[in-house]
């Protein structure tokens, strides 16, 4: 018996065994896929210039922005990157070397390398300034020579810094593409001041005009083309001219970026790629003006002059921003909550009027600032009195800025700072600030700040800020910040923070701040930040962090934190957290899926064959994450007569130690089934009580053919999906309880654990896992 046991695992053992030289030819395909271009990064910022020269505010902060936009949408990884806040010139040279011999190692992993130098801080005409020390220009490129990339990018936002480019005339030659079945060589360097011009710093935008125009430029101000990525040239002519015209009325005078491009290759060289944006928004082709973007801290984040007839995308981290359109003699406002993920349009109606601060400019100047003066002399109204529209009380013209208004029937008024009442509707054409309430349906065709309340629909065609309560529907073209409650149905074309309730359902197009709670289904277009709770569906198109519960399916199609909870399925891309449900899905979850069916793509989808030394055979499937994988088992004696079958299911965790060892822990309950002793007698001559006692039989058969197992199994992986496994096994006889599921296999030896209570049956087991 334990020679032809013997006999079987060699064979199967060479049958593993012969299948490594298509694992060695796999590897090698493997090795040869295209690889991609791999991207280094130095920036030095320097404040102090040494005696006798006035300390800089923000070079820093410049090369942190630059930084964070090349990691953000550049290709440059942090730890392929390095920050020098006013270093000496050793610590400059010591930066160089390290980048040289992080290089050298890396090469054959990347196609091809490139270097990104940047400087922001003090020079003149020979050398960087350094405290007290100097760097100069031909010692820097003695030390850019000796970084053993293929493209080296330079960008000197510094005083005099056109000299470092000047010895080559500032020639370019053709551009070329960033392709990655090209070969590109040679060097990009742009400075941000001719030789004989000083750059400039401001306290208004906190920040260089040069840095300033680089990295809007990068995040999408200069895609002159349109086709989401920005190239050197698409750069330099972008930091050009916003530089110039952000200078050329400064007292110091203006700046005149320069530039030396000597690159062989065709096309152009793509720097930054919008489509890796953590999140973006978007200026309409047919909107125009200058956009001032300034973050949570209100500092100045981008400032884009737009025209009309090109779209523009500017790629931006997720957080809170206000937007300041000036357009002609109008100022206009708006806030958003960009999510992770989101891309938000700005379109012009979406703004509301903004109230100027008056102002007088200091000398001469004319037209810089003038006294803000109102669009228009508005008269307001104390009450008006509606039967319908077109016929009020005192005269109709008075309807248009009313404090108070009553309509009988119905209301129509321009603009409410106060309250609009009707027994049926309402209609404000403008802007709304107070309290809209009918008994049948309200409609705001612009912003709304207060409360719509009515019987049965509420309409908003802006952004509006508190609540709309309805017994039917509600509906807001614009964002939300307060709440939707109704009866039937919560529509919102914008975002929302707060909460949204319904009976029904909740469609928010944007993304949310809160929660969603529904009878039925709940939907965001963009990602939310708090709870989902559903009776039956809940769908976050850009992913979640917080809490997606519902009766039946969570679907998350972006990056998500937090826990997923369904009675049946949750689907997931990328989450970080606990799936809870009968079947979870997801492309990658570094948590854990908590289910009884787990397919995660990026985690454990491994089918399996083995057998064991108590010669029974199995299919095996394991699905999950290391941290938790459910296990499902199906097999039979390897005499394939098919007397009993044998059906588990179990749970695991698995731990790595090396490249290719895994170390598998799992607690397995089979179920072994006799066709024959477990046979059920389904005569339909059988009065109820004899189907309860032929039910009451089959019962305890089975459950004396249960057997508790624990198992640990060594995982040898050749490639991904090609695994050699050895596992020890220790089946649990409660003796007087399982008996009968011993019976069948081959189960010689075992150990006591108590006496007449308790032994333990030993077997091993050796497969492959696809």
């Amino acid at each position: 018996m334990l020679h032809s046991r013997l006999i079987k695992y060699i064979l199967f053992a060479s049958l593993a065994f012969s299948a490594l030289p298509s694992l060695s030819a796999a590897a090698s395909d493997a090795e040869n896929e295209k690889m991609s271009v791999e991207r280094y990064a130095l920036y030095v910022a320097s404040n102090n210039g040494g005696a006798k020269r006035e300390t800089l505010k923000y070079a820093g902060t410049d090369a942190l922005r630059l930084a964070q936009t090349m990691n953000d949408i550049g290709g440059i990884k942090a730890e392929n990157s390095l920050i020098l806040t006013d270093p000496t010139k050793a610590e400059i040279d010591g930066a160089f070397r390290n980048f040289k011999t992080l290089i050298e190692r890396n090469k054959g992993t990347s196609k091809r390398s490139e270097f990104l130098f940047y400087y922001s801080g003090h020079s003149d005409e020979n050398a960087f300034l350094l405290g007290n020390e100097i760097y100069n220009y031909e010692a820097l490129k003695e030390s850019l020579n000796t970084v053993p990339s293929d493209v080296h990018v330079v960008m000197l936002d510094s005083c005099f810094s056109g000299n470092f480019v000047r010895t080559k005339g500032g020639s370019r030659q053709k551009a070329f593409l960033m392709d990655d079945s090209a070969i590109v060589q040679g060097h990009a360097y742009l400075s941000s001041s001719a030789d004989n011009e000083a750059s400039q710093e401001s306290d208004i935008i906190q920040a260089s005009y040069f840095t300033q125009a680089l990295v809007t430029g990068l995040r999408g101000a200069a895609d002159s083309s349109g086709d989401g990525k920005v190239s050197l040239n698409e750069l330099y002519y972008y930091a050009f001219n916003e530089t110039l015209s952000s200078t050329e009325l400064s007292s110091v005078g203006p700046q005149h970026p320069s530039y030396n491009i000597t690159l062989v290759g065709s096309g152009d060289l793509v720097l930054t790629d919008l489509s890796e944006a953590e999140s973006a928004v978007y200026i309409p082709s047919d909107s125009e003006g200058k956009y001032f973007f300034r973050n949570k801290d209100n500092l100045l984040v981008s400032e884009i002059n737009k025209l009309k007839g090109t779209e523009i995308a500017l790629a931006l981290p997720a957080g809170f921003y206000s937007i300041t359109l000036i357009a002609g003699n109008t100022t206009r406002q708006r806030n958003i909550v960009l999510m992770k993920g989101e891309r938000v349009p700005l379109e012009s109606y979406t703004f509301s009027n903004a109230s100027l601060i008056p102002g007088r400019a200091r000398g001469d100047a004319e037209s810089v600032l003038e006294e803000a003066k109102p669009e228009e002399d508005v008269k307001w109204t104390p009450i008006s009195v509606s039967f319908f529209p077109g016929f009020a009380f005192p005269e109709t013209a008075g309807t248009d800025n009313v404090n108070v208004s009553i309509g009988i029937f119905m209301a129509q008024n321009k603009r409410i700072f106060g309250i609009q009442a009707n027994a049926f509707g309402g209609t404000i054409t403008g802007d709304l600030n107070g309290v809209q309430a009918s008994g049948f349906m309200n409609n705001n065709s612009g912003n709304g700040k207060g409360l719509q309340a009515a019987g049965f629909m509420n309409n908003n065609s802006g952004d509006f800020y508190g609540v709309q309560a309805s017994g039917f529907m509600n509906n807001a073209s614009g964002s939300i910040r307060g709440g939707q409650w109704s009866g039937f149905m919560n529509n919102l074309s914008g975002s929302i923070q707060g909460i949204q309730v319904t009976g029904f359902m909740n469609n928010a197009s944007g993304s949310v701040i809160g929660v969603q709670s529904s009878g039925f289904t709940n939907n965001t277009g963009g990602s939310i930040i708090g709870i989902q709770a559903s009776g039956f569906l809940n769908t976050a198109s850009r992913g979640f962090t917080g809490l997606q519960a519902a009766g039946f399916l969570n679907i998350a199609s972006g990056e998500s934190n937090g826990a997923q909870v369904s009675g049946f399925l949750n689907i997931a891309r990328d989450i970080s957290g606990v799936q809870i449900g009968i079947v979870n899905i997801a492309r990658k979850n570094s948590g854990a899926p908590i289910g009884i069916f787990n397919i995660i793509l990026d985690g454990i989808i491994s089918p399996a064959v083995y057998i064991d030394t108590n010669e029974n055979a199995f299919i095996q499937y394991q699905g999950g994450t290391n941290l938790f994988f459910t296990t499902f088992i199906a097999g039979t004696n390897m005499n394939w007569k098919m007397d009993y079958a044998i059906f588990g299911f179990g749970i695991g965790t698995r731990i790595h130690i090396g490249p290719l060892l895994s170390l598998d822990l799992e607690i397995l309950e089979k179920q072994i089934i006799d066709a024959d002793g477990i046979s059920i007698n389904d005569n339909p001559d059988m009065t109820d009580a004899e189907k309860q006692t032929e039910a009451e039989r089959v019962g305890r058969i089975l459950a004396k053919s249960t057997m508790p197992s624990a198992r640990a199994t060594l995982n040898f992986s050749f490639v991904k999906h090609l695994t050699v496994f050895a596992s020890v096994n220790a089946d649990c006889n409660i003796i007087g309880f399982n008996d009968r599921a011993f019976t069948y296999g081959l189960y010689e030896n075992s150990y006591i654990i108590k006496k007449d209570i308790v032994q333990i049956f030993p077997s091993l087991s050796l497969g492959l896992k696809f």
